[in-house]
């Protein structure tokens, strides 16, 4: 700032000596602007400095600055009035009409005109301008945005992200995708708009199609661009629109039939499934029972599992009772599995008498020992008349 300042005052000095040097006899003449420089890059959020030094003036008039050749539009500057960011450099001098404009934005690109009035019949008609400064400003991207489904999709399915980014300038830029750190071709990436303007915007799209273990994925657009020291990076999580559905098994320990007034658990075991929002109701022929839930356990990929027991007293009323171990998972539609409980009616010890005829054999068993009888009948007639001949 000191060297700015520093400059500044030379400058003033410098018009000062043209000033006094200027004679009378000019004063009929079309005064001259130097303005300086023709070119000039800034960066955005920075300031920078427009030239303008008069020479030969004498007729009475203002000086405008504006922002293209359009006079009709509203000057970026006037001895009265001006934008809050744009300041005269020596507000008192006769000649010198030099401009700073801070905190600069990407639309202030463009080609800066210094223009001298003069005032005729009580107007003010242009009387001189200056060959203009063309500005560019050097914008950086803003932080990348990842647009991504509201809804969530199961396993398989495929889901296209979008990634944007604007309000950068000059036009060239990289857009990366990368899932877990290995890049992914995107579908198309366009910059808009396709000519000449004073910033851009960047859209990207690319297509993920999801698995089990996208649970725990990330997916990331990263911006390349020359104003950047490094990439611009916006992270997304794969596991925010993905939805894996529960396995569900039921299991009766001990295994039916049971017996009479044992105690049983019906076990539910909810399994493989994701995100973490799960709802598990035992309706018990048409009733409803309270379930220990054990705390959900999340495996390596990322997804959960839960086991939820149910332990009831096997008595006669709950004989061929139908066990249903319903399942609600991410506002989706309820799932279900059933088992059924078979219970042995042993509250008394079977007799002799009942185990004999509880004894079944099969069919050839049967016809075997008649067989039997028959042959071992025909083989005693057999000795019978034999030994009848002998007498």
């Amino acid at each position: 700032m000191a060297l700015t300042h520093l400059w500044s005052q030379v400058l003033h000095l410098f018009q000062l000596f043209i000033f006094l040097f200027q004679l009378p006899g000019v004063r009929g003449q079309t005064p001259e602007i130097i303005q300086t420089p023709e070119t000039l890059s800034v960066s955005a959020g920075e300031e920078f400095t427009l030239n303008c030094i008069l020479k030969g003036v004498g007729r009475p008039g203002g000086v405008r600055w504006y922002r293209g050749p359009d006079r009709n539009q509203p000057p970026i500057y006037t001895l009265k009035d001006s934008s809050p960011r744009v300041t005269r450099l020596v507000p008192e001098s006769p000649i010198d009409f030099s401009i700073t404009i801070s905190n600069v934005r990407p639309e202030d690109a463009g080609t800066y005109y210094c223009v001298k009035y003069k005032k005729t019949s009580g107007t003010e008609v242009e009387e001189t301008a200056g060959e203009g400064t063309v500005v560019s400003v050097i914008a950086t991207p803003s932080h990348p945005l990842i647009q991504a489904p509201i809804n969530r999709v199961e396993v398989g399915a495929s889901v296209i992200f979008n990634c944007t980014s604007d309000q950068f300038s000059p036009r060239d830029i990289t857009v990366t995708w990368l899932k877990d750190s290995r890049p992914i071709q995107p579908l198309r990436t366009t910059v808009r708009p396709e000519g000449e303007s004073i910033s851009y915007e960047v859209w990207s799209s690319v297509e993920v199609q999801l698995t089990k273990e996208d649970a725990k994925s990330q997916l990331i657009c990263q911006i390349e661009h020359n104003t950047l020291r490094s990439p611009l990076k916006q992270s997304f999580s794969l596991g925010d629109v993905l939805r894996v559905p529960p396995n569900i098994q039921v299991e009766i320990d001990p295994p039916p039939p049971v017996h009479l007034n044992h105690t049983v658990t019906v076990t539910c075991n909810v399994e493989n499934f994701y995100p973490n929002d799960v709802v598990v109701t035992w309706p018990e022929n048409d009733k409803s029972e309270t379930v220990t839930d054990e705390s959900p356990v999340q495996h390596w990929d990322g997804t959960f599992s839960l086991k939820s027991s149910l332990v009831v007293k096997a008595t006669e009323e709950r004989n061929l009772s139908i066990f249903t171990c319903l399942v609600r998972h991410n506002s989706q539609p309820p799932v279900s599995k059933t088992a059924t409980l078979i219970i042995l009616n042993d509250s008394s010890e079977p007799t002799e008498d009942r185990l004999v005829h509880s004894v079944s054999y099969p069919f050839g068993l049967w016809i075997g020992l008649f067989l039997s009888k028959i042959i071992t009948g025909f083989f005693l007639l057999f000795l019978f008349l034999r030994k009848e001949r002998r007498k």
